[in-house]
Protein backbone atom coordinates (compact mmCIF):
# COMPACT_ATOMS: atom_id res chain seq x y z
CA UNK A 1 0.00 0.00 0.00
CA UNK A 2 1.81 3.29 -1.10
CA UNK A 3 2.19 5.99 1.82
CA UNK A 4 -0.29 8.41 0.60
CA UNK A 5 -3.47 5.67 0.60
CA UNK A 6 -1.96 4.80 4.18
CA UNK A 7 -2.27 7.86 5.31
CA UNK A 8 -5.20 8.48 3.83
CA UNK A 9 -6.96 5.52 5.52
CA UNK A 10 -5.76 6.42 9.25
CA UNK A 11 -7.50 9.63 8.69
CA UNK A 12 -10.48 8.17 7.61
CA UNK A 13 -10.51 5.73 10.31
CA UNK A 14 -10.00 8.76 12.88
CA UNK A 15 -12.39 10.36 11.25
CA UNK A 16 -15.28 8.11 11.51
CA UNK A 17 -14.32 7.10 15.07
CA UNK A 18 -14.53 10.87 16.07
CA UNK A 19 -18.16 10.87 13.54
CA UNK A 20 -19.29 8.37 16.40
CA UNK A 21 -17.67 8.96 19.67
CA UNK A 22 -19.06 12.94 18.61
CA UNK A 23 -22.61 11.88 17.77
CA UNK A 24 -22.67 9.99 20.71
CA UNK A 25 -21.93 12.86 23.19
CA UNK A 26 -23.71 15.59 21.16
CA UNK A 27 -26.83 13.24 21.67
CA UNK A 28 -26.35 12.81 24.73
CA UNK A 29 -25.64 16.45 25.31
CA UNK A 30 -28.92 17.30 23.86
CA UNK A 31 -30.51 15.51 25.65
CA UNK A 32 -29.57 16.06 28.89
CA UNK A 33 -30.22 20.32 28.16
CA UNK A 34 -33.85 19.58 26.86
CA UNK A 35 -34.69 17.06 29.75
CA UNK A 36 -33.15 19.86 32.36
CA UNK A 37 -35.51 22.40 30.69
CA UNK A 38 -37.97 20.38 30.55
CA UNK A 39 -37.72 19.50 34.20
CA UNK A 40 -37.71 23.30 34.86
CA UNK A 41 -40.74 23.31 32.63
CA UNK A 42 -42.79 20.76 34.92
CA UNK A 43 -40.94 22.36 38.39
CA UNK A 44 -42.66 25.79 36.95
CA UNK A 45 -45.72 24.41 36.13
CA UNK A 46 -45.91 22.84 40.01
CA UNK A 47 -46.18 26.01 41.18
CA UNK A 48 -49.07 27.30 38.92
CA UNK A 49 -50.69 24.31 39.59
CA UNK A 50 -50.98 24.40 43.22
CA UNK A 51 -52.56 28.10 42.95
CA UNK A 52 -54.62 26.82 40.68
CA UNK A 53 -55.93 23.98 42.23
CA UNK A 54 -56.78 26.02 45.72
CA UNK A 55 -58.82 27.81 43.50
CA UNK A 56 -61.79 24.15 42.52
CA UNK A 57 -64.60 23.51 45.24
CA UNK A 58 -63.46 19.97 44.24
CA UNK A 59 -59.90 18.46 42.87
CA UNK A 60 -60.80 15.54 40.00
CA UNK A 61 -58.38 13.00 40.16
CA UNK A 62 -57.32 13.36 36.56
CA UNK A 63 -56.70 16.79 34.57
CA UNK A 64 -55.11 16.58 31.01
CA UNK A 65 -54.15 20.17 29.67
CA UNK A 66 -52.67 20.16 25.78
CA UNK A 67 -49.61 18.06 26.47
CA UNK A 68 -49.24 17.86 30.10
CA UNK A 69 -51.46 15.19 31.90
CA UNK A 70 -52.15 15.47 35.90
CA UNK A 71 -53.38 12.97 38.29
CA UNK A 72 -54.07 13.61 41.97
CA UNK A 73 -54.90 11.18 44.46
CA UNK A 74 -55.12 11.14 48.44
CA UNK A 75 -52.28 10.10 50.43
CA UNK A 76 -52.28 9.84 54.21
CA UNK A 77 -47.95 11.45 54.72
CA UNK A 78 -45.88 13.32 52.26
CA UNK A 79 -43.07 11.88 50.11
CA UNK A 80 -39.48 13.34 51.10
CA UNK A 81 -39.23 15.21 48.22
CA UNK A 82 -40.66 15.56 44.99
CA UNK A 83 -38.25 13.60 41.90
CA UNK A 84 -38.73 13.16 38.02
CA UNK A 85 -38.23 10.18 36.10
CA UNK A 86 -39.10 9.31 32.70
CA UNK A 87 -41.80 7.02 31.68
CA UNK A 88 -43.80 5.23 28.71
CA UNK A 89 -47.93 6.60 28.38
CA UNK A 90 -50.56 5.42 25.95
CA UNK A 91 -51.69 8.61 23.36
CA UNK A 92 -54.42 8.17 21.53
CA UNK A 93 -54.30 9.74 17.76
CA UNK A 94 -56.86 9.59 15.80
CA UNK A 95 -57.55 6.01 15.08
CA UNK A 96 -54.39 4.65 16.43
CA UNK A 97 -52.94 4.27 20.55
CA UNK A 98 -49.40 4.34 20.93
CA UNK A 99 -46.74 4.61 23.76
CA UNK A 100 -44.98 7.89 23.68
CA UNK A 101 -42.48 9.12 25.98
CA UNK A 102 -43.16 11.19 28.61
CA UNK A 103 -41.33 13.17 31.50
CA UNK A 104 -43.24 13.00 34.94
CA UNK A 105 -42.52 14.85 38.38
CA UNK A 106 -43.37 13.25 41.16
CA UNK A 107 -44.58 15.33 44.11
CA UNK A 108 -46.65 15.74 47.51
CA UNK A 109 -48.81 18.66 47.74
CA UNK A 110 -51.38 19.80 51.00
CA UNK A 111 -54.41 21.28 49.88
CA UNK A 112 -56.91 22.25 52.48
CA UNK A 113 -55.25 20.02 54.72
CA UNK A 114 -55.08 16.87 52.63
CA UNK A 115 -51.71 15.40 51.08
CA UNK A 116 -52.02 14.75 47.27
CA UNK A 117 -49.60 13.07 45.71
CA UNK A 118 -49.26 14.51 42.52
CA UNK A 119 -48.27 13.19 38.90
CA UNK A 120 -47.48 15.73 36.36
CA UNK A 121 -46.26 14.66 33.14
CA UNK A 122 -45.36 15.94 29.88
CA UNK A 123 -44.77 14.66 26.52
CA UNK A 124 -41.23 14.28 25.33
CA UNK A 125 -41.99 13.43 22.13
CA UNK A 126 -41.41 16.67 20.36
CA UNK A 127 -38.48 17.40 22.34
CA UNK A 128 -37.42 14.41 20.97
CA UNK A 129 -38.13 15.11 17.43
CA UNK A 130 -36.07 18.13 17.83
CA UNK A 131 -33.01 16.52 19.53
CA UNK A 132 -33.36 13.70 16.51
CA UNK A 133 -33.24 17.12 13.81
CA UNK A 134 -30.40 18.91 15.93
CA UNK A 135 -28.15 15.58 16.17
CA UNK A 136 -28.55 15.00 12.40
CA UNK A 137 -28.06 18.40 11.58
CA UNK A 138 -24.76 18.24 13.41
CA UNK A 139 -23.93 14.90 12.47
CA UNK A 140 -24.15 15.91 8.51
CA UNK A 141 -22.34 18.97 9.84
CA UNK A 142 -19.61 17.05 11.19
CA UNK A 143 -19.83 14.40 8.30
CA UNK A 144 -19.48 17.09 5.30
CA UNK A 145 -16.44 18.75 7.38
CA UNK A 146 -14.51 15.47 7.94
CA UNK A 147 -15.01 14.66 3.99
CA UNK A 148 -13.81 17.52 3.50
CA UNK A 149 -10.95 17.43 5.64
CA UNK A 150 -10.18 14.02 4.30
CA UNK A 151 -10.24 15.82 1.02
CA UNK A 152 -7.90 18.40 1.77
CA UNK A 153 -5.48 16.39 3.32
CA UNK A 154 -5.16 14.35 0.56
CA UNK A 155 -4.62 17.05 -2.02
CA UNK A 156 -2.43 18.99 0.55
CA UNK A 157 -0.44 15.63 0.94
CA UNK A 158 -0.05 14.76 -2.90
CA UNK A 159 1.34 18.45 -3.38
CA UNK A 160 3.78 18.39 -0.39
CA UNK A 161 4.97 14.71 -1.38
CA UNK A 162 5.15 15.31 -5.15
CA UNK A 163 8.66 16.11 -4.76
CA UNK A 164 9.54 12.88 -3.20
CA UNK A 165 7.52 10.54 -5.61
CA UNK A 166 9.34 12.19 -8.43
CA UNK A 167 12.94 11.46 -6.73
CA UNK A 168 11.11 7.66 -6.36
CA UNK A 169 10.57 7.83 -10.21
CA UNK A 170 14.23 9.06 -10.60
CA UNK A 171 15.60 6.17 -8.86
CA UNK A 172 13.55 3.54 -10.14
CA UNK A 173 14.89 4.75 -13.61
CA UNK A 174 18.36 4.98 -12.63
CA UNK A 175 20.58 2.40 -14.53
CA UNK A 176 24.32 2.41 -13.38
CA UNK A 177 25.41 1.68 -17.40
CA UNK A 178 23.52 5.07 -18.15
CA UNK A 179 26.38 7.41 -16.84
CA UNK A 180 23.72 9.14 -15.41
CA UNK A 181 23.26 10.01 -11.77
CA UNK A 182 19.88 11.03 -9.60
CA UNK A 183 19.71 14.89 -10.21
CA UNK A 184 18.55 17.27 -7.50
CA UNK A 185 14.63 18.56 -6.94
CA UNK A 186 13.48 22.30 -7.02
CA UNK A 187 11.47 21.76 -3.77
CA UNK A 188 11.13 24.22 -0.52
CA UNK A 189 11.18 21.61 2.10
CA UNK A 190 14.44 21.04 3.42
CA UNK A 191 14.08 17.28 3.93
CA UNK A 192 13.42 16.52 0.41
CA UNK A 193 16.46 19.01 -0.43
CA UNK A 194 18.49 17.28 2.22
CA UNK A 195 17.40 13.54 0.50
CA UNK A 196 17.76 14.46 -3.10
CA UNK A 197 21.25 15.43 -2.46
CA UNK A 198 22.40 12.27 -0.56
CA UNK A 199 20.96 10.26 -3.52
CA UNK A 200 22.47 12.58 -5.94
CA UNK A 201 25.99 12.38 -4.13
CA UNK A 202 25.29 8.38 -3.43
CA UNK A 203 24.45 7.83 -7.17
CA UNK A 204 27.72 9.69 -8.88
CA UNK A 205 29.45 7.94 -6.44
CA UNK A 206 28.49 4.75 -7.70
CA UNK A 207 28.31 5.32 -11.20
CA UNK A 208 31.82 6.05 -10.90
CA UNK A 209 32.83 3.29 -8.59
CA UNK A 210 31.10 0.83 -10.85
CA UNK A 211 32.89 2.73 -13.86
CA UNK A 212 36.59 2.29 -12.57
CA UNK A 213 35.48 -0.86 -11.30
CA UNK A 214 34.40 -2.23 -15.19
CA UNK A 215 37.26 -0.77 -16.62
CA UNK A 216 39.30 -2.60 -14.40
CA UNK A 217 38.04 -5.59 -14.62
CA UNK A 218 37.92 -5.31 -18.36
CA UNK A 219 41.79 -4.52 -18.16
CA UNK A 220 42.61 -6.65 -15.85
CA UNK A 221 41.02 -9.77 -18.18
CA UNK A 222 42.92 -8.67 -20.96
CA UNK A 223 46.08 -8.28 -19.42
CA UNK A 224 45.67 -11.49 -17.73
CA UNK A 225 44.93 -13.47 -20.94
CA UNK A 226 48.26 -12.34 -22.62
CA UNK A 227 50.44 -13.34 -20.08
CA UNK A 228 48.41 -16.67 -19.86
CA UNK A 229 48.61 -17.26 -23.44
CA UNK A 230 52.85 -16.38 -23.78
CA UNK A 231 53.13 -19.60 -20.69
CA UNK A 232 50.57 -22.04 -22.69
CA UNK A 233 52.72 -21.41 -26.34
CA UNK A 234 56.11 -22.02 -23.94
CA UNK A 235 54.69 -25.02 -22.38
CA UNK A 236 53.67 -26.40 -26.00
CA UNK A 237 57.35 -25.46 -27.04
CA UNK A 238 58.70 -27.15 -23.84
CA UNK A 239 56.60 -30.52 -24.67
CA UNK A 240 58.65 -30.39 -28.07
CA UNK A 241 62.24 -30.66 -26.43
CA UNK A 242 62.75 -34.52 -27.01
CA UNK A 243 65.41 -34.27 -23.82
CA UNK A 244 62.52 -33.85 -21.18
CA UNK A 245 62.12 -36.72 -18.93
CA UNK A 246 59.25 -37.99 -17.10
CA UNK A 247 59.70 -35.53 -14.24
CA UNK A 248 60.02 -32.97 -15.87
CA UNK A 249 57.17 -33.43 -18.64
CA UNK A 250 54.48 -34.12 -15.56
CA UNK A 251 55.61 -30.69 -13.78
CA UNK A 252 55.03 -28.92 -17.81
CA UNK A 253 51.49 -30.69 -17.36
CA UNK A 254 50.60 -29.16 -14.24
CA UNK A 255 51.76 -26.03 -15.18
CA UNK A 256 49.57 -26.33 -18.69
CA UNK A 257 46.49 -27.76 -16.73
CA UNK A 258 46.42 -24.54 -14.07
CA UNK A 259 47.39 -21.76 -17.06
CA UNK A 260 44.49 -23.45 -18.62
CA UNK A 261 42.58 -23.60 -15.87
CA UNK A 262 43.10 -19.70 -15.23
CA UNK A 263 42.19 -18.84 -18.72
CA UNK A 264 38.89 -20.35 -18.33
CA UNK A 265 38.12 -19.14 -15.18
CA UNK A 266 39.25 -15.46 -15.98
CA UNK A 267 36.72 -16.01 -18.79
CA UNK A 268 33.85 -17.22 -17.03
CA UNK A 269 34.30 -14.48 -13.88
CA UNK A 270 34.50 -11.94 -16.63
CA UNK A 271 30.92 -13.51 -18.23
CA UNK A 272 29.57 -13.50 -14.62
CA UNK A 273 30.28 -10.04 -14.08
CA UNK A 274 28.96 -9.00 -17.69
CA UNK A 275 25.38 -10.77 -17.05
CA UNK A 276 25.18 -9.30 -13.41
CA UNK A 277 25.28 -5.52 -15.24
CA UNK A 278 22.94 -6.44 -17.70
CA UNK A 279 25.43 -5.54 -20.98
CA UNK A 280 24.00 -8.20 -22.72
CA UNK A 281 20.95 -6.22 -23.62
CA UNK A 282 20.06 -7.37 -27.51
CA UNK A 283 16.61 -9.14 -27.62
CA UNK A 284 15.28 -11.44 -30.44
CA UNK A 285 12.73 -13.64 -30.84
CA UNK A 286 14.22 -17.41 -30.09
CA UNK A 287 12.85 -20.82 -30.99
CA UNK A 288 14.29 -22.88 -28.14
CA UNK A 289 13.33 -25.97 -29.79
CA UNK A 290 15.85 -25.54 -32.43
CA UNK A 291 18.09 -24.03 -30.22
CA UNK A 292 18.32 -27.06 -27.97
CA UNK A 293 18.17 -29.32 -31.37
CA UNK A 294 20.95 -27.72 -32.39
CA UNK A 295 23.37 -27.62 -29.58
CA UNK A 296 22.99 -30.83 -28.73
CA UNK A 297 23.45 -31.96 -32.02
CA UNK A 298 27.21 -30.10 -31.62
CA UNK A 299 27.89 -31.66 -28.06
CA UNK A 300 27.03 -35.31 -29.63
CA UNK A 301 30.49 -36.25 -30.20
CA UNK A 302 31.07 -35.81 -26.04
CA UNK A 303 27.91 -37.74 -25.91
CA UNK A 304 29.16 -40.48 -27.94
CA UNK A 305 32.26 -40.43 -26.36
CA UNK A 306 30.68 -41.21 -23.16
CA UNK A 307 27.98 -43.64 -24.00
CA UNK A 308 25.10 -41.18 -23.64
CA UNK A 309 22.07 -41.78 -24.58
CA UNK A 310 19.58 -38.04 -25.07
CA UNK A 311 15.88 -38.24 -25.57
CA UNK A 312 14.62 -35.52 -26.93
CA UNK A 313 10.57 -34.56 -26.05
CA UNK A 314 10.47 -31.30 -27.13
CA UNK A 315 7.19 -28.52 -28.16
CA UNK A 316 7.84 -25.61 -30.26
CA UNK A 317 8.88 -22.68 -27.66
CA UNK A 318 9.27 -18.59 -28.51
CA UNK A 319 11.27 -16.83 -26.08
CA UNK A 320 12.61 -12.91 -26.39
CA UNK A 321 15.55 -13.42 -25.25
CA UNK A 322 19.93 -12.37 -25.76
CA UNK A 323 20.97 -14.97 -28.56
CA UNK A 324 24.34 -15.43 -26.61
CA UNK A 325 22.83 -15.82 -23.14
CA UNK A 326 21.11 -18.61 -24.54
CA UNK A 327 23.36 -20.43 -26.04
CA UNK A 328 25.65 -20.09 -22.92
CA UNK A 329 22.30 -21.32 -20.73
CA UNK A 330 22.07 -24.22 -22.74
CA UNK A 331 25.61 -25.17 -23.22
CA UNK A 332 26.29 -24.57 -19.51
CA UNK A 333 23.16 -27.32 -18.68
CA UNK A 334 23.91 -29.93 -21.27
CA UNK A 335 27.41 -29.76 -20.23
CA UNK A 336 26.63 -30.30 -16.65
CA UNK A 337 24.46 -33.38 -17.63
CA UNK A 338 27.42 -34.65 -19.69
CA UNK A 339 30.08 -34.37 -17.23
CA UNK A 340 27.97 -35.66 -14.20
CA UNK A 341 26.68 -38.70 -15.44
CA UNK A 342 27.21 -41.90 -14.77
CA UNK A 343 28.79 -44.32 -17.63
CA UNK A 344 26.16 -45.49 -20.33
CA UNK A 345 23.96 -43.15 -18.62
CA UNK A 346 20.82 -41.09 -19.98
CA UNK A 347 20.27 -37.32 -20.58
CA UNK A 348 16.25 -36.57 -20.98
CA UNK A 349 15.19 -33.25 -22.11
CA UNK A 350 11.72 -31.91 -21.96
CA UNK A 351 10.39 -28.50 -23.10
CA UNK A 352 6.70 -27.30 -22.98
CA UNK A 353 5.47 -23.98 -23.14
CA UNK A 354 5.62 -23.15 -18.98
CA UNK A 355 9.29 -24.98 -18.37
CA UNK A 356 12.54 -26.91 -19.44
CA UNK A 357 13.80 -30.04 -17.62
CA UNK A 358 16.49 -31.64 -18.61
CA UNK A 359 17.76 -34.85 -16.50
CA UNK A 360 20.36 -37.01 -16.11
CA UNK A 361 21.49 -39.99 -14.56
CA UNK A 362 24.04 -39.94 -11.44
CA UNK A 363 24.92 -40.55 -8.15
CA UNK A 364 23.10 -38.27 -5.48
CA UNK A 365 25.13 -35.05 -4.37
CA UNK A 366 27.98 -34.56 -1.68
CA UNK A 367 26.59 -31.02 -1.26
CA UNK A 368 23.22 -29.46 0.04
CA UNK A 369 20.99 -28.71 -2.83
CA UNK A 370 20.58 -25.35 -1.94
CA UNK A 371 24.68 -24.96 -2.69
CA UNK A 372 24.55 -25.99 -6.04
CA UNK A 373 24.12 -22.80 -7.67
CA UNK A 374 26.74 -20.84 -5.49
CA UNK A 375 30.05 -20.43 -6.90
CA UNK A 376 32.50 -22.43 -6.67
CA UNK A 377 30.52 -25.36 -5.75
CA UNK A 378 30.82 -28.75 -7.50
CA UNK A 379 28.07 -31.52 -7.57
CA UNK A 380 31.25 -33.93 -6.95
CA UNK A 381 34.83 -32.77 -5.18
CA UNK A 382 36.52 -35.18 -7.92
CA UNK A 383 35.22 -33.40 -10.90
CA UNK A 384 38.11 -31.21 -12.63
CA UNK A 385 35.09 -28.49 -13.30
CA UNK A 386 35.38 -24.92 -12.08
CA UNK A 387 31.79 -24.89 -10.38
CA UNK A 388 30.85 -21.50 -11.84
CA UNK A 389 28.41 -23.50 -14.69
CA UNK A 390 24.77 -23.50 -13.02
CA UNK A 391 26.19 -20.04 -11.22
CA UNK A 392 26.09 -18.57 -14.83
CA UNK A 393 22.58 -20.37 -15.43
CA UNK A 394 21.59 -19.40 -12.40
CA UNK A 395 22.35 -15.46 -13.06
CA UNK A 396 20.64 -16.13 -16.99
CA UNK A 397 17.77 -17.04 -15.46
CA UNK A 398 17.76 -13.63 -12.55
CA UNK A 399 17.74 -11.56 -15.63
CA UNK A 400 14.63 -12.91 -17.16
CA UNK A 401 13.00 -13.52 -13.89
CA UNK A 402 12.56 -17.24 -14.45
CA UNK A 403 12.55 -19.81 -11.25
CA UNK A 404 15.76 -22.22 -11.41
CA UNK A 405 15.18 -25.38 -8.97
CA UNK A 406 17.10 -28.62 -8.48
CA UNK A 407 15.64 -32.25 -7.72
CA UNK A 408 16.65 -35.82 -7.22
CA UNK A 409 14.63 -38.15 -7.71
CA UNK A 410 14.51 -42.14 -9.43
CA UNK A 411 18.53 -41.65 -9.28
CA UNK A 412 17.85 -39.07 -11.99
CA UNK A 413 19.46 -35.19 -11.20
CA UNK A 414 16.43 -32.60 -12.97
CA UNK A 415 17.34 -29.44 -13.30
CA UNK A 416 13.98 -27.46 -14.19
CA UNK A 417 13.62 -23.26 -15.54
CA UNK A 418 10.02 -22.36 -14.88
CA UNK A 419 9.28 -18.95 -17.83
Amino acid sequence: MKLLHRTSYYFLIFSLATLLVGALVISWGLNAVFTHQLDESLAHTRTVLKKELFKLDTLPAYLEIMDERISLQKVDSSLREAYFKDTLLLVQEEDETELEPFRKHILTENIRGQNYLIELSHTKFEREDMVTALLLLTIGFLLLFLLFFNLFNRYLSQRIWRPFYHLIAQVAKFNINDKFAVSGLSTEIDEFKTLAGVLEKMTAQLVKDYQVLKQFSENAAHEIQTPLAIILSQTELLFQNQNLDEQQAAHLQEIQNASQRLSRLNKSLLLLTKIENHQFVELKDLALHELIQQKAQGLSPLLDENNLTLHLQIDEKTLLANPDLMDMLLGNLLINAIKHNLPEGNINIFLDQQKLVIENTGSPLKIPSKQLFERFRKGEDSTPSLGLGLAIVKEICEVYQWRIAYHFENELHQLVIKF
